[in-house]
């Protein structure tokens, strides 16, 4: 980094890229080469053109690496967007987590009654989370309901059919709430069993299919911060050595 407006160099060898910087926005990425031999390149001026071909290629790639940071961060911004409460007026409107048993029952819901009608009420999508935690109007009624429904305006994972009290899947909604419901299903709910079950052997390995999963997946993980060059969490270096 130099003075108010931060200048990112990545350093190789003696060769370097740099990003110019100013409020937040890249203004200009440009490669330094002052060996051309780290580059295995010749210093002589016939290879000119060639150079210029090779710092091309290092810019893309180097933007496009970047372009990944961006995805990531992004990724995780919206995560927290969905689950983060929100004032709207004088009240609290709570986000959309996945612990929430009440919230994923009206998602469960809703992507059942979106296979049968294009739009839904309050009274359809309510008799259907009914239908889902089995439980009855005096447990779960219009109201709720309503206040559910207000959680899915407020996230945009759907919206409301101008003139009507029905409501359709926004662009991307039906697929927030696909995956939602997927991860709660097949990857927390099922790994937080394991353990648990696990936790109940007082430390002694038993050889099951679950648990030879586990023992793959916790491997897979591992490559994934070795090839990411990051240092695995504590936690995970304990736990995943099998006998």
């Amino acid at each position: 980094m130099e003075r108010e407006h931060p200048c990112i160099k990545s350093w190789y060898k003696k060769c370097y890229v740099k990003q110019y910087n100013k409020k937040g926005r890249i203004l200009r990425t440009e490669p330094c080469i002052n060996n051309t031999r780290d580059l295995g390149i010749g210093k002589s001026i016939v290879n000119l053109g060639y150079v210029g071909k090779v710092c091309h290629g290092i810019v893309g790639r180097y933007l496009d690496s970047q372009v990944g940071i961006d995805d990531r961060f992004l990724a995780r911004h919206n995560l927290a967007d969905l689950s983060k409460t929100e004032q709207v007026g004088n009240k609290r409107i709570t986000g959309i987590r996945i612990e929430d048993e009440r919230i994923m029952g009206v998602i469960e819901a809703l992507l059942k009654r979106s296979n049968v009608i294009s739009h839904i009420t309050n009274k359809d999508l309510r008799k259907e989370v009914q239908r889902v935690r089995n439980i009855g109007e005096e447990e779960y009624g219009s109201t709720k309901m309503g206040y559910d429904l207000k959680r899915l305006l407020m996230k945009k994972i759907i919206k409301r059919v101008e003139g009507t009290h029905k409501y359709l899947f926004k662009e991307n909604g039906y697929k927030i709430c696909m995956m939602l419901l997927l991860i709660k299903d097949r990857v927390i709910e099922p790994i937080i069993s394991g353990i648990i079950t696990g936790a109940k052997t007082a430390g002694k390995y038993i050889k099951t299919k679950h648990n030879e999963q586990f023992i793959k997946m916790n491997k897979i993980l591992d490559e994934l911060f070795e090839s990411a060059c990051l240092k695995k969490p504590e936690i995970l270096v304990q736990n995943t050595r099998s006998p």
